[in-house]
């Protein structure tokens, strides 16, 4: 007996081990038979219980939506034991309206054509991977959400009709993991008592805004808004406060974020990018805190601030934009501890009202200006470091007024800062170093109505340049001004700061000064220490010697042309050989080397000119509303001279007339294929006979007369002006900085 026991069991247990045949006859029953198996053994009993068994049994017996108590675990047996099944999701939600308890209701993958309202608590989640459930509307909103405490991940929700995808009304919908789009109107939209929480979604293609919200708040995080048309984020009202944080917001048609009649909102640490228009707008009174994003390669300005914008702007890093880093016009806002680089418009750009405050910003290696303020704009600089921009650090004009205090503007590639037409400016406790031109350059009616404390010191052409009405006040006494127009002093091979002290020693004290510059030094009755002071005619640095000739000769009727090129002839032996740093240059508004218009009108003979009487035109101010601005000084004086304009202005901008030659076109990172935009003298000479567009009024400089390399194609400029502004450029990179230098000296970070 006990060995026939004993053969039995060993059989049993050859034939229960194979798990694979057992659960291959086990699929072939229903609910009722796995019951019925589970209660014969220990060992059936296990396998009956398989995920995989239960889940053929409840794609077998299910309809494609099913409803379920919340705290059911979302396995096969817990779903097959609880559901409750339906054909459509709008059934399961009149079931659950029904019921006591909150519920889920879970979607099978397939296509719904369906108007859904969440009027209570619930959860709905598609099932399978993401993109295979999709919610479709067409007769209403996909989603109208007006309840509390409630979920929607993992769904495709569309919308082909005139309506949201998804309307919340009220409530503290949570939607997750979800693709969004809208042929017709905004994907979202939160309207005064709604406050979701939207997240971890790919939002895109819509025909307005990815999200409109209108008075609510709530949170979005972590999504994706690409391809919309009007931007991913759009914020109206004064009720609302959403935050906005670490979300991807790329390549939208529209702009990155769009904030506007006064509303609230936190915008914190997102990528804004690559947008067809600004990264981030915000005007109409809203008060936002924007604050660690990166905002680049946008076509638009990184930051378009405008109509009474009162944000905080804190610690973004704005660059590679199109136009400007920041863009800020009839607004106040306040700026600080931000890096706006490289850029190919302006880093800052202040115009018509601005009135913002700026601190401890970094502003560097624009293309254009790093702050550019002009057409009555104003505002703050303080403590900003703004370095290395391909025009001038800051340059004012248009009557506008700043006040800039305790600033470094250090290796920018003309002047570091540059006052012209109007300008009014507080200049206190800067230093401004190692830039290209003048260290602070004074024309066309700017002025420094306070100019003290500042350290100004080994700029390339000269220290302080200005015109003799428009010095500022203890400019010697209340300011330190050292070692400017030594070229040695930021040689690319200086790389010994003993060197160039001695040699700047023996360059200042051993070379034996010749007569120009003897009688030059005569007439510096202001001198620092023993610098030179020169004179500047509007488009080129002077020797004093040539100003203090001319203006004993201004008033004789004999003066001549050939006086004026015998005086142009002095300049150039003596610029090259003017002993010691030259701290300062005035600038004559009389001097010039080429012949002076007749009075009275100014006949052309070119049948392409639009306009024949242009120098009378060039003399009357351009009407602005209540408002009048008049052509920019130096612009009126190259057209006086029948010179191109941009040898008088140089690469900063001035008001004058312009047009587009449509003939001549040149390849600009800003725009592509593009005009060029040229001044009134280059389109009656060089362009003659070509397509001219219609003539404008604004403030700019000659494409025409531009210097590439070192020199001009333009058959307007001077040869003088070519060969000054050489002397500046080896390349279109700009000025040669030995930024090791003034790491060096002034312990900056590069």
């Amino acid at each position: 007996m006990m060995s026939s026991s004993s053969s039995s069991s060993s059989s049993i247990e050859w034939t229960f081990g194979s798990d694979d045949l057992w659960l291959n006859i086990l699929s072939h029953l229903d609910a009722s038979g796995l019951c019925a198996v589970a209660q014969t053994c220990t060992f059936l009993h296990d396998l009956s219980l398989d995920r995989f068994l239960w889940a053929g049994v409840l794609e077998r017996s299910r309809k494609r939506v099913v409803l379920v108590p919340r705290e059911v675990p979302y396995t096969p047996r817990d779903l097959y034991r609880h559901k409750k099944d339906y054909d459509t999701i709008t059934e399961a939600l009149q079931a659950a309206g029904a019921l006591d308890e909150r519920h889920t209701i879970y979607v099978s993958p397939g296509l719904y054509r369906e108007h859904l309202v969440l009027d209570k608590p619930i959860d709905i989640i598609g099932e399978g991977p993401l993109g295979g459930t999709i919610v479709e509307g067409v007769d209403g909103n996909t989603l109208a959400c007006k309840a509390d405490e409630t979920r929607v991940a993992n769904l495709v929700l569309t919308q082909s009709g005139f309506w949201f995808c998804i309307d919340i009304e009220r409530g503290s919908v949570r939607i997750e993991g979800c693709h969004i789009t809208n042929k017709t109107l905004s994907a979202i939209k939160v309207a005064r008592e709604a406050s979701p929480v939207i997240c971890d979604n790919i939002i895109f293609d819509t025909n307005e805004a990815g999200i409109a919200i209108f008075g609510g708040s709530g949170v979005i995080e972590r999504n994706e808004f690409r391809g919309n048309r009007y931007g991913s984020i759009e914020v109206v009202y004064s009720s609302s406060s959403p935050i906005i944080r670490q979300n991807n917001i790329h390549h939208n048609i529209g702009y990155g974020i769009h904030i506007h009649s006064e509303a609230k909102c936190l915008i914190e640490e997102n990528e804004i990018h690559h947008n067809d228009s600004d990264g981030v707008a915000c005007w109409g009174g809203c008060t936002p805190l924007i604050r660690k994003n990166r905002v680049h390669n946008n076509k638009g300005d990184g930051l378009y601030l405008y109509d009474n914008c009162l944000g905080n702007f804190v610690e973004n890093e704005v660059y590679e934009q199109r136009l400007d880093g920041v863009r800020i016009s009839g607004a106040s806002p306040s700026l600080e501890g931000n890096h706006f680089h490289h850029n190919e418009g302006d880093g800052v750009r202040l115009v018509v009202g601005a009135n913002p405050i700026l601190k401890n910003n970094k502003i560097s290696e624009n293309r254009r200006v790093g702050v550019h303020v002009y057409r009555e704009g104003r505002g703050l600089l303080e403590g900003n470091l703004i370095m290395g921009n391909k025009n001038a650090g800051v340059q004012v004009y248009g009557a506008g007024q700043s006040v800039l205090v305790e600033n470094r503007i250090l290796g920018n590639h003309c002047s570091g800062i540059y006052m012209s037409d109007g300008a009014v400016l507080e200049v206190r406790g800067n230093e401004v170093a190692y830039n290209g031109d003048a260290g602070v350059e004074i024309v066309s009616g700017g002025s420094a109505k306070i100019f003290q404390l500042n350290m100004i010191h080994h700029n390339q052409m000269v220290g302080v340049a200005f015109y003799p009405d428009s010095k500022p006040i203890l400019l010697e006494t209340a300011n330190k001004i050292y070692k400017n127009g030594d070229n040695d002093g930021i040689d690319e091979d200086d790389d010994d700061d003993e060197e160039e002290e001695e040699y700047n020693h023996h360059h200042h004290h051993s070379h034996h000064p010749d007569e120009a510059s003897r009688e030059m030094a005569d007439c510096a009755t202001h001198s620092v220490s023993e610098a030179s002071y020169c004179l500047s005619n509007a488009s080129s640095f002077s020797s004093l010697h040539e100003m203090c000739t001319f203006e004993e000769d201004d008033d004789d009727e004999e003066y001549d042309h050939h006086h004026d090129m015998e005086m142009s002839s002095q300049h150039s032996s003596c610029c090259g050989d003017i002993d010691g740093d030259v701290d300062m240059m005035v600038s004559s508004p009389v001097l010039s080397s080429m012949p002076k218009f007749k009075a009275g009108p100014q006949r052309f003979n070119h049948a392409d000119l639009v306009e024949r009487e242009a120098r009378e035109m060039y003399l009357q101010p351009i009407k602005k509303g209540m408002e009048t601005e008049i052509v920019s000084f130096l612009a009126e004086k190259a057209i006086q001279a029948r010179q191109c304009t941009f040898s008088f202005t140089k690469e900063y901008y001035h008001a004058q007339y312009w047009y587009e030659c449509r003939t001549c076109s040149q390849t600009r990172s800003i725009l592509g294929k593009s005009e060029l935009s040229i001044c009134e003298t280059c389109a009656r000479t060089c362009h003659k006979g070509h397509e001219l567009g219609v003539r404008k009024f604004g403030h700019f400089y000659c494409d025409c007369g531009q210097i590439t390399n070192g020199q001009s194609s333009c058959c307007s400029m001077p040869p003088a002006a070519t060969y000054i502004r050489k002397t500046l450029r080896k390349s279109d990179s700009g000025v040669k900085v030995n930024f090791n230098a003034i790491n060096r000296t002034m312990a900056v970070s590069i």
